[in-house]
């Protein structure tokens, strides 16, 4: 399996698309590590991060090297939130009001159905 697919597999995930080679090694194990920042990458992502307005919502607005479906990985403070579908170039708004007060890492990554993996980790402020 690619690393995406071993990746999505270690999150309990599932993506389309087709097996590639062996498994390439990464940095750390995404699922399981507060480290996940530091996961290895195909790609890089871009994002512009508006900070929260009045109803508690962060906005990232993403861009990579290829418009086109992704599915989107979310990480709070290392741990993974949420995995929807998303179209690049996007916005990703993210609600704060359930987090604790003070400073969070927000980890973002797109995965492409081949497998391929851009990541960006951002700080954001709940006030």
């Amino acid at each position: 399996m690619n690393r995406a697919m071993c990746f999505l597999a270690v999150c309990g995930l599932a993506l389309g698309g087709a097996e590639g080679s062996a498994a390439k090694e990464t940095k750390t194990a995404p699922a399981r590590d507060v480290f996940v920042e530091q996961t290895a990458t195909d790609f890089d992502m871009a994002a512009k991060v508006s900070p929260p307005d009045r109803d508690l919502v962060v906005s990232f607005d993403l861009s990579g090297p290829k418009v086109g479906k992704y599915t989107l990985v979310c990480f709070i403070d290392g741990r993974i939130f949420k995995q929807e579908p998303f179209n690049l170039p996007g916005t990703f708004k993210l609600s704060v009001r359930g987090m604790e007060k003070g400073t969070h890492k927000v980890t973002l990554q797109l995965v492409d159905a081949g497998g391929n993996v851009g990541s960006i980790t951002k700080k954001i402020q709940r006030p």
